[in-house]
């Protein structure tokens, strides 16, 4: 296995493929062996970055078709922030109105975005 910073950077490098070539979310991702060459390293290491940015949301996975970027969606932030707010909850009631005042500014920019 990877070391931690080993394996973001590696995860990091990917996702600077995708913008760099301009993927639109759908887009087929280059084959494990095209990413082993372009960033270089190994299969497992990309597997495992692979697997990082299907968990973010960034890649979907469809067995038997393929990998490909990502839809554009917040949910994976949003749930992952809701889950801390959740965990780490006593009586403060603030916490958790700060995180949908956080998810809302987000999606509204978001909206914006797309939009345009």
């Amino acid at each position: 296995m990877a070391r931690p910073q080993r394996s973001e950077e590696i995860t990091k490098r990917i996702i600077d493929l995708i913008i760099d070539r301009a993927m639109p979310p759908g887009a087929p991702m280059p084959t494990e062996v095209s990413l082993m060459e372009d960033i270089g390293v190994s299969r497992n290491s990309v597997r495992e970055a692979i697997k990082a940015l299907q968990a973010l949301g960034i890649v979907e996975i469809r067995h038997g078709h393929g990998t490909y970027v990502g839809k554009l969606s917040l949910d994976p932030l949003a749930d992952g922030l809701t889950f801390r707010v959740l965990h780490g909850m006593t009586e403060d009631m603030r916490a958790m109105q700060e995180i949908l005042e956080v998810r809302s500014a987000l999606e509204d920019s978001l909206v914006r975005r797309v939009a345009a």
